[in-house]
């Protein structure tokens, strides 16, 4: 099961992190931030292996926080605030250049690296791919709770949720209820089958049985050795729409039935 650890970190503090030399700019890495991860990951392990011998991890001592997500409460305002102070003391404007400032914090004034909000956005995906942590911005306490309460409920919920299956995924089309025998109930079952392709209509599956009634009459079709393989790719270019032809459908439809690559994308 994941283990979610929700870290509410000072945006201020956040955004310091995320300072890199041209070279690590280069590399498209931030050094600060990952040893920052790395003490963290550190810490919550030993938690986690304290709780299991406690006897309140509810599990191995080895399966440490699967799931990091940082919350950033503010963290937009903070970026704004810096950049009016930058602003303020004639620094110029807000370029994918960086401007170092002079942002006070708490008592003291601290050097702080400027960044915008692109570069601010690049960090938080560049987080999520490389280190496989979420971040969530939000802009007050009730969105926080909201997404937190949000995220506790799907959670819960977890366990009873079965996987779905690709069966599952595949648009829920009605049957015929005119159809009685069971050759009807075959090209209903046919044209609906037919329908679950990409840019088949049912206008244009409902043409398509009229010529092959069956998934066999059209399988047949296909291994008609008269026809080259050219002719039987485009067999279906005609039969879909009396105005227009269809060609690469066609195509598609042929390589759909007669394909033997299960990884071939059609």
């Amino acid at each position: 099961m994941d283990i979610v650890y929700f870290l509410f970190h000072d945006p201020g503090v956040f955004l310091d992190l995320l300072e890199r030399d041209a070279d690590a700019e280069m590399r498209d890495d931030y050094p600060k931030i990952r040893a920052w991860l790395r003490l963290v990951r550190a810490t919550l392990q030993t938690d986690w292996e304290q709780l299991s011998v406690d006897g309140r991890g509810g599990g191995n001592a080895t399966t440490g926080p699967s799931r990091i997500v940082l919350m950033l409460h503010n963290v937009l305002y903070e970026l704004n605030q810096r950049w009016n102070v930058c602003d303020t003391g004639g620094r110029g404007g807000r370029g994918r250049g960086r401007a170092t400032a002079s942002i006070p914090s708490g008592s003291a004034e601290t050097p702080a690296v400027l960044i915008n909000e692109e570069e601010l956005h690049d960090a938080i995906a560049w987080l999520l791919m490389e280190q496989n942590v979420e971040c969530t911005l939000t802009s007050s306490t009730d969105d926080t709770v909201e997404y937190i309460l949000g995220v506790t409920k799907a959670l819960s919920q977890l366990p009873y949720y079965e996987d779905a299956t690709e069966l599952q995924c595949v648009r829920k089309l009605k049957p015929d209820v005119d159809t009685t025998t069971p050759f009807e109930k075959a090209k209903d079952c046919w044209r609906r089958q037919l329908q679950q392709i990409p840019q088949i209509s049912d206008a244009k599956a409902t043409k398509l049985v009229e010529k092959y009634p069956t998934a066999r009459a059209l399988m047949e079709a296909y291994e008609d050795p008269s026809y080259s393989v050219e002719e039987k790719r485009a067999m279906l270019a005609p039969c879909m729409d009396d105005r227009r032809n269809h060609a690469k459908l066609s195509d598609c439809i042929y390589r759909l039935m007669t394909s033997t690559d299960p990884n071939e994308l059609i």
